[in-house]
């Protein structure tokens, strides 16, 4: 029907082996144990992944934003105070998502290690 191969992406071996083996060891499978170096080998891996879809739904909604921002004319003076607190918060949510969240959860999980 085409003149090419349709494939489905693939991940990189590398993220493959890392994905079936963090399985493998949140399952308990394998005999392996979760250890405070693969807990935050996991963390950072699951925190890096997350970086470009934070960062661009919040950069497209502030870059949307600094017009009503900044905006001069009729009904600016109103638009500019509703927009200020949400590019504020689209900041905060930026640095909650990608960085006191996963410290959180380490902190979470490493006290349940110790255990």
């Amino acid at each position: 029907m085409y003149p090419f191969k349709i494939e489905r992406a693939r991940k990189p071996a590398n993220h493959q082996t890392h994905n079936r083996r963090f399985k493998n060891l949140v399952n308990g499978g394998a005999g392996q144990t979760l250890t405070e170096e693969t807990l935050i080998h996991a963390v950072l891996h699951g925190a890096g992944m997350r970086v470009r879809p934070v960062m661009m739904t919040a950069a497209a909604i502030i870059v949307g934003l600094l017009p009503i921002l900044y905006g001069t004319g009729t009904g600016s003076e109103v638009m500019s105070r509703i927009a200020a607190p949400m590019v504020g918060g689209m900041v905060s949510a930026v640095l909650l998502t990608l960085l006191v969240v996963p410290v959180i959860y380490y902190l979470w999980r490493k006290s349940s290690l110790e255990k």
